[in-house]
């Protein structure tokens, strides 16, 4: 397993410093903007962390930078829009089609001034829907029996 992670390593970490050069940031400036601390942009790009599933959203929304190209090296650095006219909202709508979206929770999101907190609510937002649904769904069948078993009972 570890000598799997470590080429993993090292080409994430090469990614992270050509993005950063690319941004023409310092570490100070990237870990500034992400909300992070300078010495975790420095541990990666060292090879001695990867970085974590918060940071990674953080890179992809706040620099549009393709997941692909971060994670596996294939196609553009940066995303380009394939429908530019489409408003945030709608985006989120075609990414997220099952998922209700609400101007409200984009203006919460705002907000927040760190970028990583922004990207850490909506993963949590995501854990709580389907753990919320577990129990929508739950008490739907409870209610759904207890006719019957009223019913039954009488």
């Amino acid at each position: 397993m570890l000598k799997r992670t470590l080429p993993y390593k090292k080409v994430l970490a090469n990614r992270m410093k050509k993005l950063r050069e690319t941004l023409g940031l310092f570490q100070e400036d990237l870990a500034r903007q992400l909300g992070i601390a300078i010495k975790t942009i420095s541990a990666i790009e060292n090879q001695r962390h990867l970085p974590t599933i918060p940071i990674i959203i953080s890179l992809i929304n706040n620099y549009r930078v393709s997941p692909l190209w971060l994670l596996k090296g294939e196609g553009e650095m940066f995303i380009k829009d394939k429908e530019p006219g489409l408003t945030r909202l709608e985006h989120f709508k075609k990414a997220f089609p099952h998922v209700p979206a609400d101007e409200e929770v984009f203006k919460m999101i705002d907000s927040l001034s760190v970028p990583i907190l922004k990207n850490a609510l909506v993963l949590k937002f995501f854990e709580l829907k389907d753990f919320y649904k577990s129990q929508i769904e739950e008490y739907q069948k409870e209610k759904a029996r207890e006719p019957s078993e009223n019913k039954s009972g009488e």
